[in-house]
Parts: C-alpha cells; structure tokens; sequence
C-alpha cells in the first residue's frame, strides 16, 4: 500500500462521517459538553434506546472509523479526538461563511451556538414580554433588523439586538414599553467587583450568591413592583428603602410568643422528664427561629425569654441549666437575621396573674426560678464572650428596665457588654411595650398590655431624607412642610406595596412556617411601620442659618420638624388606616447614601456648605463624633426620645471607663431613672488580631501578644452592632479617622 493513499481513505471516512446530521450533532454535544456515554448520548438525541438502538450504533460506528471520536477503557465514554476537534470547528465555519455569503445576520446565543437572525423572535418577545400590540411589534422588528443590517459585525449577541430595540422604542415615544422589556441581570464588571468586595469584607462564598442575587431583585423592585413615583423618589434621594432587593420578601421584624412556640410541642414536651422538658423546649425553639429565618429580614425577638422558660427549670441542677442554656445558644450563634433574646429582672406585673400551660402554678408564683434563670444565663453569655469563636456571633440581649432591679445581675450585664456584648437597653419604668435590638418601638393599642403585641411583624420602614425638603425650600417654611409631605406620601406609598406583595408571597404559601397553614403562628393584621428621620439635626442646623448641630435653637427648631411630620403622618394614618411610627432607626446605607446624593446636587450652594458633613445622622440624635459631655448627650438623646416611637441612643464609653463596672451601672440607672432616657446601647472600641484571633479593648497600632502589627481590625459601634472599619462606608471612615468623641485614631 503506497504511503499517499492513507490520507485519502481517511478524508474519504471523514467526508463519510459528516454526511449525516446527526453524526454532526454528536460532535456538537462532545464538543460542548465533553465526554459523553453512550446512553447519555442517546438521552440527549432524544432516541429511543430499544427502537433506535441499532441506528445509533451505526452512527457511532461512521464517527468511530474516521477517528474522530474515541472510546476511554476506564469511564467508557466517548470523547473528541484531536482531528475530532479539528474537523468539527471547521464545519463551524463552512457554516458561518455560507450564512455571511447569503448577506443573512448571524446570532451568537446564550447557549454558544452561531444561529440565522430571525426577525420574529423580536415579535414574539414584544408581544409576551412587552405586552405590545402584533402589528405594532412587526413594524418595530422590521426597523431592528433594517439597522442590523446596516451593521459591519461579525456577530450579532442577544444584548445587541436588544439596545437596539430599546432604543427604537425610545425614538417612538414607548418609554413604558422599554420599560417592560428591560433585562434583570449584573455586567460583568459588577460581577468581579463583588467577588473583590466580598473577599476585602471576610466574607464567605455564599455572599457573593446573596449579594448577586439582591441586585437582580433590587432591579426587580425598582422597574416593576413599585409605583414610579416612589421607586424614582428612591433613586432620586428623596427616600432610602433598605435592602430593596430583599423588601418584598417577607417583614422586618417579628416578636415571638415562645409560649405559643412549646404551646404547638405540648405533646412531646408533656411526655419529657422534668429535666428533658427544659432540653426539649430549647431545641424547640431553636428549631423554630432557625426555619423562621428564611421568612424575616431582620431580626426575630424572643421575648420574655427568661419567663416563659422558667416553669421548665423546676428541678434542673445548676451545672445542668448551664450547659443546656449554652448549648443553646451555640446552637442559634450566628444565624441571620439576628436573633435577640428579651430579659427581665423579674415577671412584669401584667404577666403575674397569667397561668403556666398544663400547670396549676401562674407565673408569679415563679418569681424566684425566673430570677435564677436570668443569673444563669448571664453566666453561659460572659464564658462564651471569653471564646473569641462566638464573640461576634451570640444573639443580643434586649434588657427591659421595670420594676425592681437587681445590682448583681446588672454589674453581670454591664461585664458582658465590656466584653463587647450587643446589649440594647430599654427603659420601661413609665410606658409598656416591645423594643428591637435596633430601637424599633412598638407599643400595645391603649388599655391592651405588651402580650398582645406577641407574634406581631413589624413590616419595616423606609428613611426620609429630611435635608432634601431643607435645599429645595431655600429657607421657605410653607415649602419646606410641602416637600416634607411629598417625601413621606412616597415613602408610605413603599411601604403600602410592601404590605400587598409580601400579603400575595403569604397566599402562595411562600412564607409556611410563620404564615402557612389551618391556623397560622402569625398574620399581618395590625402590623406596623414607620417612617424613618435620617438628617434632623442637619435639616435643621441649614433651617436656622447655624453651623454647629448642637445650638439651642437647632434643637428647637429640629422639634418643630418632628410636630411637622406628626401632622402630616396623622393625615396620611387616616387615609391608608396603618399605624405609622416616625423612629430614628441607625441605617448606614441611607445616611451616606443619602448624603452623597445630595453633596452631589447640592455641594456649591452655601447651605451645603454650611453642615459639610459626608454623612447624616439617623438612629442617635447626635452624631458619634460630636464631642460632648456624656451627660449633655444621655439628656439631649433622652428629649429627642420623648418626641419619636423607636430610636436608639448609642453612648459612646472609653476603654478606662468601661473597666469600672460600678460607675457604668450606675450610669445606666442615672440614665432611666433621671433622664428617661429610653432605649439605648453603650459603644465601646475593640481591635481584632487576625493572627492571634484575640480581641483587644481599644484601638491598638500592635498586638500586645503576638506584635504584629497587620491584620489588625478595629470595630465600633453602629446602632445594634459592632462592625469592622473595612465593612464602614468610607466617608463614616474618614470622619471616624479624625478626632471627637469616638474616633478611629
């Protein structure tokens, strides 16, 4: 056999080979998907294994003998050899070259695959995606594919097509149309960057799933379920929503009835020993918020926590009580959205009366083992804060300030909260009522007790950029209340279709474990919301021509501000008939975003110029960083408490003043008792060594133990939570850098 006949037996066997479409398509599916089986290979022809067996076969045969695939002995499976490769792309560009000879317009697809540009793909998305009329939807096809055309590409790409349809539309005059048509997705530049900023944050992998996931709802939001009106008051400046992206989900907060929770285990619970009871009753618990995790945004109160476990304590050893309650919470350490634990240093006078379930005692009977329960618990949280893995992670404590107080439970708390503990405190020593960690307030309709506020939600809130009303009034009062009235008709006008869409995701059943079932464990009737006051203080400072946030005349006048909203909120109540709070809720987001949006617009003008602050104040009256005596802030944050439903005063302690456990008690009762100051949190400064996994009080430029002076973290306090410097938005980190009462330095 002469050496030039080989070759062309083999061309011979590979023209053979590709004379059949299906033998083409085999060559597609390996070289897209990689090696294949012979049974997947079927499965993706769609053949039948018993009727186009023989057929098929035949087919691997062809491909077999002109050795363009070849079969591995280990996976048995078939795969592209090297002229398989070779010769499958160059029936790629036959093809690509035959379509460009007959001047038709080739399309790269999603799926990889050069397709023929068919004009009536564009109808057809008109018709379903845009809801246009089909006659309308062919002229515009017909003038998309007249420009496409006109165009010297190789390739045309769906996104391609699509800007030029869009804008077609945009020439016509159907913004709406273009509206509905518009795509939910992230470039790829975004992509990357939160690949980047989730590793710069120490963040996980799952993260970067949330965050993409966020910004495609968020899209969602903005173009299709708000009114636009409001999603342009958003992204205009006027309001903030927080976390659009996950608004429509599902409510904030929820306030759990733990007794209801044990209520719906009695029969596993009543078959328990007196000791398994208590067991049981916290895994139960435990269960129960961690599936209700997925159905709030965030945070879930346990309320009453050290009350309504007590009768299940009742012959618990404490060696015992204390590993149960810190295996506890371990158990729920670190689950999202936060968990907090509301304690008491007694049982409330309402309660007293109330009968223990399947017991013959009422809960003040019970004074002394509630008592015992809260001491134990303080125990179990002050050794886990020793153990650097749970320090960030523990649940808060929301501690209720009523009644009588005892001074060694409250020199344990304040030893917690030296430990960088997030303990938020609430003075009900003159009004009843349910506070979050955050300072969100709700109170019991009047002559109704805090028990009836159990397994309510409270929807959430959307901030009002209170500064924006002040630039655009010049000064004017009448104009100023007008603009105030048109941001908070927007901002309710949110959170009304908030209400309606998460009240369609409880009709589909899409929140089952709070919502779902015969008789659900909550519903959305009386639910509440508020209206969030971010930049008061600088509103009003602009209003009375003053430089300074802390001038008689600028809290006055930022009192007159807050009467203003009262009214105009008690009008709209009327109207949409929702209880609507005015708060002063610590949200990060809006007070920078807010205040950049508004350098940007307003940077040149003298009332800008006048506060030059890079970003507004919202949860404390008085921003961190003014330096006044704490006194002089417990009394200006107590006034500011007296004219608002929910806030939340962050105190600011240096690392001296922490160490006295006696003067901060002391601080705290002077704080209640003298000021009526009513919900606060004291924020403490810590360093975090990423090398010895140690946390340090204060701000450190070293670590005192293993001298290394990177990796090292600081953390201060925004509203609830401690965060690290590199999660802070940087024009809070600039300001912090500087000096003033709670300084990065």
């Amino acid at each position: 056999m002469s050496s030039n006949k080989l070759p062309k037996k083999l061309s011979t066997r590979v023209l053979e080979a590709l004379a059949s479409s299906i033998r083409i398509e085999i060559l597609r599916l390996l070289h897209e998907e990689g090696p294949l089986s012979y049974s997947e290979l079927m499965d993706r022809l769609n053949l039948d294994p018993v009727k186009h067996a023989g057929r098929f076969a035949y087919h691997l045969k062809k491909i077999q003998s002109a050795n363009l695939i070849t079969l591995s002995r280990e996976g048995r499976k078939y795969q592209l050899t090297d002229l398989g490769w070779k010769v499958y792309e160059l029936t790629r560009e036959i093809e690509e070259y035959a379509l460009r000879a007959s001047m038709r317009l080739l399309v790269r697809t999603s799926r990889t695959t050069i397709e023929e540009f068919d004009r009536s793909r564009i109808v057809d998305s008109l018709v379903k995606e845009a809801q246009m009329p089909q006659e309308m939807a062919e002229r515009i096809a017909r003038k998309a594919e007249e420009r496409l055309l006109d165009l010297r590409v190789k390739y045309l790409t769906a996104p391609l097509i699509r800007e030029f349809v869009n804008a077609i539309l945009i020439e016509e005059g159907m913004e709406e149309y273009r509206h509905k048509l518009t795509r939910l997705g992230l470039p790829v530049y975004d992509v990357k960057e939160t690949f980047r900023d989730v590793s710069v944050k120490s963040g996980v992998i799952k993260d970067v799933k949330d965050r993409a996931g966020e910004a495609v709802l968020r899209e969602y939001v903005l173009l299709d379920i708000l009114p636009r009106r409001v999603a342009d008051s958003h992204l205009s400046g006027y309001i903030n929503i927080r976390k659009p992206g996950s608004w429509i989900l599902y409510p904030d907060i929820i306030v759990h009835d733990i007794e209801e929770i044990l209520t719906r285990y009695a029969s596993t619970l009543t078959a328990a020993s007196e000791n398994g009871k208590l067991s049981l009753s916290l895994a139960r618990i435990s269960k129960f918020v961690r599936d209700a995790c997925y159905e709030i945004c965030e945070e879930q109160i346990l309320e009453y926590f050290n009350v309504y476990l007590t009768p299940y304590i009742v012959g618990v050893k404490d060696g015992e009580l204390d590993d149960m309650l810190s295996s506890f919470l371990i158990d729920i350490a670190g689950i999202k959205p936060t968990i907090s634990l509301g304690i008491e240093f007694g049982i409330p006078e309402f309660m007293e009366g109330k009968r223990v379930p399947s017991k013959r005692v009422r809960y003040g009977d019970l004074y002394d083992e509630s008592y015992r329960l809260l001491k134990a618990l303080l125990r179990c949280y002050e050794k886990l804060m020793n153990l650097n893995g749970f320090r960030e992670r523990l649940p808060r404590l929301i501690v209720k300030l009523r009644g009588s107080l005892d001074e060694e439970a409250l020199l344990n708390i304040h030893k917690i909260i030296s430990l960088g503990g997030e303990v938020t405190f609430s003075n009900l020593t003159r009004s009843q009522g349910i506070t979050s960690s955050e300072g969100v307030w709700i109170k019991p309709d009047q002559g109704m007790t805090e028990l009836t506020l159990l397994r309510r939600v409270w929807i959430g809130g959307v901030s009002l950029n209170i500064p924006r009303a002040s630039y655009e009034s010049h000064g004017r009062e009448n104009i100023f209340a007008r603009r105030l009235e048109r941001i908070c008709r927007d901002a309710v006008d949110a959170l009304m279709t908030r209400h309606n869409v998460i009240s369609s995701n409880i009709s589909a059943n899409l929140l089952p474990t709070i919502f779902g079932g015969v008789n659900p464990y909550s519903n959305l009737k009386g639910y509440r919301c508020s209206l969030n006051l971010v930049g008061l203080l600088e509103s009003a400072a602009m209003l009375v021509g003053s430089k300074s946030l802390i001038e008689d005349e600028v809290l006055d006048y930022a009192w007159k501000i807050i009467s203003y909203l009262e009214e105009i909120v008690k009008g709209i109540e009327q109207e949409v008939k929702v209880r609507i709070a005015l708060s002063s809720i610590a949200d990060m987001d809006a007070s920078t975003r807010l205040a950049d949006m508004d350098r940007l617009y307003y940077g040149k003008t003298k009332e800008y110029a006048q506060i030059l602050r890079p970003y507004y104040t919202s949860g404390s009256i008085l921003p961190l960083d003014v330096e006044v005596s704490t006194i002089s802030r417990i009394r200006m944050e107590a006034d500011f408490h007296k004219r608002v439903d929910g806030a939340l005063a962050v105190i600011p302690v240096e690392e001296d003043e922490v160490e006295d456990l006696e003067a901060l008690k002391d601080l705290t009762l002077e704080a209640s008792e003298n000021y009526d100051l009513r919900w606060y949190s004291y924020g403490l400064k810590f360093t975090y060594c990423g090398m010895c996994r140690r946390w340090f009080k204060g701000f450190i430029e070293a670590c005192p133990e293993c001298k290394s002076s990177r990796n090292l973290t600081k953390y201060v306090k925004i509203g609830a939570s401690y965060i690290g410097e590199h999660i802070l938005p940087q024009s809070i980190r600039n300001i912090l850098a500087g000096s003033g009462g709670y300084s990065l330095k």
